[in-house]
């Protein structure tokens, strides 16, 4: 019984009944006082048990002890670990300063270097990065723990599903003043994860200095940031990737971060970017858009930006049928995303020193034709472990996508399938290179 399992949920309810049940029925004072407090501690327990149960954070046992022990910033070091039946090394992940010299913004982040990156053979690799953006609310080590990062990579790079990259994830906020990666009344976000973290990483770590081998990607918020900052910087980043993003700046916290100024909205709205900017431009960063049909909050907003790039440039969008706006489906879609990121960051010589298995996505392209349509299922999905999930990763057009767990026990396995819109490139084959 993890603590996600709905039997969890009863128990606790069914206890919480049973000290009513006492506080009603017993006279003595004290005995009354301690189930009254009690009480008052279960239903803040229940609360937060049904706000994991939807959103997936904790998944396990060992992640709240983890979490509460402080160990899920999960420090490794060339560490092995076991996901499945896969034994693969892991790569190096540390907290590091990320200082901001433009922005006068600093703040700290995780940076993670695969197992290559110490080894002798590469020496002189200069490596593709990605900035992972988190949340809203959120912290940089939601991508370790509950997303699970670093097994994803280290299973995609064991089974040569992807090449290896480093992973920078910096913290896109202090205290719970949600700055949204924009340049707005409170900071300059957007000039500190754009310009600022590239600069100190490039400077301190052995990656790669062209922009087209960096790319941004996010959940949530973060999928806002990552498509928002690639767009208003074409020639900075090679691809970006937003899972159950938005696109307008006041469909999130985004407009307040601007103080609602209609000129700043306009021109940090993806959407609009996309219907403004003209057939032809150059250069415009790779895309990748995943999006729940579970929430039309997200999947609406998601299709109408994806035609609003049609006749721009051809966008990787994939529809988890049944999925919510919840880790579940993050997850579910991060091994795709990250193979899709490999494919367009790495430069030649890096395709020919770490060759992935078969061709670069397994996607059957159907030009013109729209987003495949599911009704939802009535009932969510019982998730399934996450190592499960990884362990069964591949870059294919219809994967198992795991889902909430239920009040009933029943399962509905809801799929994920990517279509595409009719564009200049095949989705096989990256787009050119943008140049600075």
């Amino acid at each position: 019984m993890g603590p996600t399992s709905p039997l969890l949920l009863v128990l606790l309810l069914g206890t919480c009944v049973g000290l009513v049940a006492v506080v009603i029925q017993v006279n003595r004072w004290i005995v009354r006082a301690v189930a009254g407090g009690l009480i008052a501690v279960l239903g803040m327990v229940i609360g937060l048990t049904a706000v994991n149960d939807h959103y997936g954070y904790y998944r396990s046992w060992s992640s709240v002890l983890a979490d509460i022990a402080g160990g899920n910033s999960l420090h490794l070091n060339g560490d092995v670990i076991r996901v499945g039946n896969d034994i693969v090394r892991a790569g190096t992940i540390k907290s590091i300063a990320l200082p901001g010299k433009l922005s006068h913004i600093d703040r700290g982040g995780l940076i993670y270097l695969p197992p290559q990156y110490g080894d002798r053979r590469y020496a002189q690799v200069r490596f593709p990065v990605v900035e992972l953006l988190h949340g809203s609310p959120g912290a940089a080590a939601d991508w370790v723990s509950p997303m699970n990062v670093v097994k994803a990579v280290a299973v995609l790079i064991g089974r040569h599903l992807m090449g290896p990259l480093v992973l920078v994830m910096p913290q896109t906020y202090s205290g719970t003043n949600y700055q949204e990666c924009v340049n707005g009344k409170t900071g300059a976000d957007d000039t500190y994860l754009s310009t600022d973290v590239p600069n100190y990483v490039r400077a301190h770590f052995r990656v790669s200095t062209d922009p087209a081998q960096w790319g941004l990607a996010g959940y949530s918020s973060g999928g806002y940031c990552a498509v928002n900052l690639a767009l208003r910087h074409r020639g900075t980043f090679g691809a970006a990737a937003s899972l159950d993003g938005y696109y307008r700046a006041v469909d999130g916290p985004a407009a307040g971060a601007l103080g609602w100024d209609a000129a700043a909205v306009a021109a940090n709205s993806p959407l609009t970017l996309a219907q403004q900017l003209p057939a032809g431009t150059t250069p415009l960063p790779s895309l990748w858009i995943s999006a729940g049909t579970g929430s039309a909050a997200d999947y609406v907003p998601a299709e109408a930006f994806v035609a609003a790039m049609r006749g721009l440039e051809q966008v990787s969008f994939v529809t988890e049928t049944g999925a919510g706006h919840d880790f579940y489906a993050w997850t579910a879609a991060l091994p795709s995303m990250l193979a899709w990121m490999w494919e367009q960051l790495a430069s030649p010589d890096l395709r020919i020193a770490f060759p992935v298995v078969g061709p670069p996505t397994s996607v059957h392209i159907s030009p013109g034709l729209s987003p495949h349509r599911h009704k939802p299922p009535s009932i969510p999905a019982a998730i399934a472990a996450h190592d499960k999930a990884l362990k069964q990763a591949t870059v294919t057009v219809t994967v198992t996508a795991p889902a909430p767990p239920t009040r009933s026990g029943t399962t509905h396995a809801p799929t994920r399938t990517n279509s595409t819109t009719p564009g200049p490139h095949p989705v096989s084959s990256p787009k050119p290179a943008p140049t600075p």
